[in-house]
């Protein structure tokens, strides 16, 4: 049996407990081929790249997991609007809505942001002619890695996954990779070649 929801106030503790685990003096490797279905087991693929994270490995915030309508409103005109997210301490949540047959219909979120110290205020509406339309954002933890230092490749291939590890190569968590935000870590380009550097930034959401 599984849990469905958790608070945000919960979330933000387990994140928390991510970087405290990984402790200072910590690494991110990266490695070809699939995530493995556990850090506690061993990994597989090919060890490209090994990674030194900072001391203080990284930064736990809330970011906008979702916004949940409220209030449907009414005399909206049909199409695809923007979202705006004000104050909540943090930036760069995005997201638009959708109004079908003059009702707020549907919220997608494009972007989580960071940073957020509580929920923003959700807003856009009325760029629709909507009347009292309304809707609350729902908040979970995100990890920002503080950067991490560049390595050089010692081994040719394309960087399937990555783990997080202590200093002693205990893993922590393991992360997808790739070459947009839609991706934990995010490369440049995913292929590294024996002798070159590789660098790349990392940031997870929580429970999302």
């Amino acid at each position: 049996m599984s849990f469905v929801n958790l608070a945000s106030a919960t979330k933000f503790h387990r994140a928390n407990q991510i970087v405290t685990d990984i402790g200072t003096g910590g690494f991110m490797t990266l490695y070809s081929g699939s995530v493995p279905s556990s850090p506690d087991l061993p990994a597989t693929g090919t060890l490209l790249a090994s990674m030194q994270l900072s001391n203080v490995a990284a930064v736990v915030s809330l970011a906008v997991m979702n916004a949940a309508i409220t209030a449907p409103g009414t005399g909206g005109r049909d199409g695809s609007y923007a979202l705006t997210f004000i104050d909540g301490g943090g930036t760069g949540a995005g997201g638009y809505y959708i109004v079908t047959d003059g009702v707020l219909a549907s919220i997608t979120m494009n972007a989580y942001g960071s940073g957020y110290t509580g929920p923003p205020f959700v807003g856009g509406f009325g760029t629709a002619g909507l009347t009292g339309a309304t809707a609350v954002a729902v908040m979970t933890a995100v990890v920002t890695f503080n950067p991490i230092s560049s390595a050089t490749a010692g081994a040719n291939g394309t960087v399937g996954w990555a783990r997080v590890t202590t200093s002693n190569g205990t893993g922590i968590i393991d992360l997808d990779v790739g070459t947009t935000n839609a991706a934990s870590v995010v490369m440049s380009n995913t292929y590294v070649s024996v002798g070159g550097t590789v660098t790349c930034s990392a940031e997870v959401l929580i429970e999302a």
